[in-house]
């Protein structure tokens, strides 16, 4: 079994812009995939670790919302991120466009 059939939730490919927050900086992110339990941003060497939790503001027509995770997975191509906060509709309305 690979660990992409051990996920919970499917993930969907996804080419979305999105900005990371960072102190009073809005770093921009893509985000490559996204499923209902978070999202992968594609950002080598952003220099994020494992349990750190990050803010993300997303667009999805309507305006800007935030996404709030933490790191669960790091590689040389970016991190995964487990979604915790965030208005669920407005994220499960995203996921629903890819």
């Amino acid at each position: 079994m690979t660990s992409a059939d051990q996920r919970r939730y499917p993930r969907t490919a996804a080419q979305i812009e999105g900005f990371q927050r960072v102190g009073n900086s809005r770093l921009p992110r893509k985000l490559t995939n996204i499923s209902d339990g978070g999202f992968f941003i594609s950002e080598a060497g952003a220099g994020a670790r494992v349990g750190e939790l990050v803010v993300l503001e997303l667009s999805d027509g309507e305006g800007a919302f935030c996404v709030t995770g933490e790191v669960t997975y790091v590689s040389s191509a970016g991190f995964g991120v487990r979604a915790t906060r965030a208005d669920w509709d407005r994220f499960n309305r995203l996921i629903q466009r890819r």
